[in-house]
């Protein structure tokens, strides 16, 4: 009896089978391929801030309270980046929210026009 399985055996049938198993690839990879493209995109991004300890003038202590108004806690090593933070892109935000000066910029806007 011939119970060894032979190597050719397992490549003959992967020939016989070849239009079933590129048919299952290429529809893997279409579904794949249609998913990625109507899937919403999700954009992620995180950053580190290292702030310096070098002090500044007392000019600057006087805004550290106004810096905790908006979420900012300033000990008395960071109030030299105090300037930095005041101009983010964040707090400028938060301005523009808590004021309604988009509205108002809009309004201008028309009333140029």
């Amino acid at each position: 009896m011939d119970d060894e399985i032979n190597l050719r055996d397992y490549i003959n049938v992967l020939l016989k089978r070849k239009k079933i198993i590129i048919t299952c690839a290429l529809s893997f990879a279409l579904v794949a391929l249609l998913f990625s493209f109507l899937m919403k995109p999700v954009y992620k991004a995180e950053t580190t801030l290292l702030i310096s300890s070098k002090s500044s003038g007392p000019g600057l202590s006087q805004f550290a309270g106004l810096a905790s108004m908006f979420g900012y806690s300033m000990g008395n090593d960071n109030i030299g980046n105090l300037t930095s933070i005041l101009g983010s892109k964040s707090v400028a935000e938060k301005v523009l929210n808590d004021l309604n000066l988009k509205d108002r910029i809009e309004e201008w806007q028309n009333n140029a026009n």
